[in-house]
């Protein structure tokens, strides 16, 4: 949190987003934005998992499963 914290001459350009426009902008968003891969990014989002799932097999026996592909997946579509 530190990291994040505004120094003194920051804080008077820091012009925070007001509360009922931040809910108003997650409404909207909520509602009209429905974001989706290409079929490249899943191509290379399925290489990405298949690969990983192969290298992780060999190495210490830790699964990886598909609730990680779904985690690319959300944070693919978030960028």
């Amino acid at each position: 949190a530190e990291r994040l914290a505004l120094s003194g001459q920051d804080r008077g350009l820091f012009d925070p987003l007001p509360p009922y426009l931040m809910r108003k902008y997650i409404a909207y968003a909520r509602n009209y934005i429905h974001p989706r891969l290409s079929e490249a990014s899943k191509e290379v989002l399925s290489d990405f998992y298949l690969k990983l799932r192969t290298e992780h097999k060999n190495i210490d026996g830790t699964p990886i499963t598909t609730r990680q592909l779904e985690s690319l997946i959300r944070l693919a579509e978030a960028r």
